[in-house]
């Protein structure tokens, strides 16, 4: 991103990451994590671990449509472990909500200060 090291106090995104390869997942928030200052947080909605069988058939469409290379990571819940790979102290999954789609997850993480 063209902006500097430390620059926002927040971060959001929604329904980015299931777009994104694994590397891909990882490059964005490294970055994500430079351009917010110290004391900041990062906020996501995106898809999250399946709930129930019934989330998971539901997210099996996604899949189909998304694709399984980007998505599994989501279905699995590991986005959480990939926040706090690129420096996110604080991880929480705040809400889920179980969606026609899957279980849509919010997550927030802060960057220590």
């Amino acid at each position: 991103m063209d902006f500097p090291d430390n620059f926002f106090d927040r971060v959001i995104s929604s329904l980015l990451l299931h777009h994104l390869t694994a590397e891909n997942k990882r490059r964005t928030l490294a970055e994500i994590f430079r351009v917010l200052k110290p004391g900041g947080a990062l906020h996501v909605a995106d898809w999250g671990k399946a709930q129930n069988v019934a989330m998971r058939g539901a997210f099996f469409l996604v899949q189909m449509f998304d694709g399984f290379a980007t998505t599994t990571e989501n279905v699995q819940g590991k986005l959480p472990d990939y926040f706090r790979e690129a420096g996110f102290a604080n991880v929480k999954e705040t809400q889920r909500y179980m969606t026609v789609y899957g279980t849509l997850s919010l997550y927030v993480a802060k960057r220590a200060g």
